[in-house]
């Protein structure tokens, strides 16, 4: 029996929406926990699979938003991008030897025309959904600390601060403080500032008469922010862009070693 299929059934299976005691929920970590007991030494040297990544995603997600946990979300959120960055190097190697055998009358590598159109389509959207990714990073960065801005958490507030944007002033080689800031070029830091520039016109809104926070005209003005639609939106697309990618690329290889 394979375990970490069963695992990877399971998942697909689970509705967010209709587990509101988390029984299914409960039979998921049963079988997380069986595989951990079995092959525990086996898996840790492995990459968490990407399905459980997105699970652990979605159940910060959904049915309502986990604020608290908006750093954990990141980095899952980072994992699955990395998983994107493969998938589409994959793809580009893939259209590589399938041109390079394109005359040979038995290939070694042959892609069907569907194939070949979905990889090159995964090769060609790449900065645009790289785009998609950091646009939705510095949203959710920035929900976060408006958060804890509004909840006058001063010393919350700036470690977070720091943790998200360190990158700005940091030295060569120095550890990065999150995931997210792994291989970010100039142009992406620099798009990560420009919104952090922003926030800080929000900062200096809110921050007249610190003993206005707890007001009622206050609040009604500066809600506690949450993730908005139209970044669920973006998140969901980015998740199912890169699981789709990730099972098509797989069953392609796999095919080809038959």
């Amino acid at each position: 029996m394979d375990i970490l299929q069963d695992l990877k059934t399971e998942l697909h299976k689970y509705d967010f929406e209709a587990d509101p005691q988390g029984i299914q929920a409960d039979k998921i970590l049963n079988i997380l926990d069986t595989a951990l007991d079995r092959d525990g030494e086996r898996l840790q040297d492995r990459k968490p699979p990407l399905d459980v990544v997105v699970y652990a995603l979605k159940s910060i997600l959904f049915p309502s938003f986990l604020p608290e946990l908006m750093s954990e979300f990141i980095h899952l959120f980072t994992m699955v991008e990395f998983y994107r960055l493969h998938a589409t190097e994959k793809a580009s190697t893939l259209l590589t030897w399938h041109t390079f055998y394109a005359d040979d009358a038995t290939p070694k590598v042959h892609l069907t025309k569907d194939e070949e159109e979905y990889c090159s389509n995964l090769v060609e959207t790449q900065e645009e959904i790289r785009n998609m990714f950091i646009d939705i990073i510095a949203e959710c960065c920035l929900t976060d600390l408006a958060r804890l801005w509004l909840a006058n958490s001063n010393t919350k507030f700036w470690i977070r601060w720091n943790e998200y944007f360190s990158i700005f002033k940091r030295v060569k080689r120095e550890k990065l403080s999150h995931s997210f800031h792994y291989n970010m070029s100039p142009e992406e830091i620099s798009t990560l500032h420009g919104s952090v520039n922003e926030f800080s016109n929000f900062m200096e809104a809110t921050s007249i008469d610190t003993g206005m926070f707890e007001s009622k005209p206050f609040r009604d003005q500066f809600p506690d922010p949450g993730m908005s639609p139209k970044v669920l939106h973006l998140i969901e697309y980015h998740l199912n862009y890169v699981q789709e990618a990730v099972q098509r690329l797989e069953a392609v290889v796999e095919q080809l070693k038959d």
